[in-house]
């Protein structure tokens, strides 16, 4: 590569809008997590309602006809439910906060939450009723960056676009001990148990 980061002869072009990406099809997926941090201090992102910030991540096939394919999320983790004054008009605060809006940010930080628990529950195999003092502290990471690594199972659908976005595959829940897609071992390796149910029994 040059070492004239200036020079963009050496760049790849851009690619072809009319090419559709590739999407997963719907199905149980090992999958291994990464934090894209926005910050060096504050790994979340503030979001463009200015009131919640979210943990940008990537989820990448582990395995299977996919490997390698990835899909990315936003976890929303943080709520600002701070009453401002909006006396000065030049003053840079968040809009000001309905009931509407402080219970459907309320409930996307509990649903992000939810899901960091389910995706450090689903790596570590603990069942989420599992309240030892173990499973505690594996859901206790400390830091968010921590998530990196970790692998995980988890259902991925595909979203249904509008005329301005396309359609794209999004996680629809993580796979946890206690439920009927985790993973059990057999001939072929590690397959989700619903996977298991779904082949053809010989007559």
């Amino acid at each position: 590569m040059n070492d004239d980061n200036f020079n963009f002869n050496d760049a790849p072009p851009q690619r072809d809008p009319e090419r559709k990406q590739e999407l997963l099809p719907p199905d149980v997926y090992h999958l291994q997590i990464e934090a894209l941090p926005g910050g060096v201090v504050d790994p979340l992102c503030l979001a463009k309602n200015q009131r919640t910030s979210h943990l940008e991540v990537k989820y990448t096939v582990i395995g299977g006809d996919y490997d390698g394919c990835s899909l990315y999320d936003n976890i929303t983790l943080r709520f600002d439910d701070t009453e401002y004054e909006y006396n000065d008009p030049d003053a840079i605060v968040p809009p000001p906060l309905t009931p509407k809006l402080r219970r459907n940010y309320t409930e996307a930080v509990k649903i992000g939450r939810a899901k960091v628990r389910a995706i450090l529950e689903s790596a570590f195999a603990i069942d989420p009723k599992d309240q030892s003092p173990e499973a505690c502290r594996k859901r206790d990471i400390g830091d968010l960056l921590k998530l990196t690594g970790l692998e995980f199972w988890g259902r991925v659908e595909i979203k249904k676009g509008t005329d301005k976005y396309p359609d794209k595959n999004e996680l629809y829940c993580v796979v946890t001990p206690n439920m009927a897609d985790w993973p059990q071992s057999d001939e072929r390796g590690l397959v989700p148990r619903s996977n298991d149910l779904r082949d053809e029994i010989p007559y």
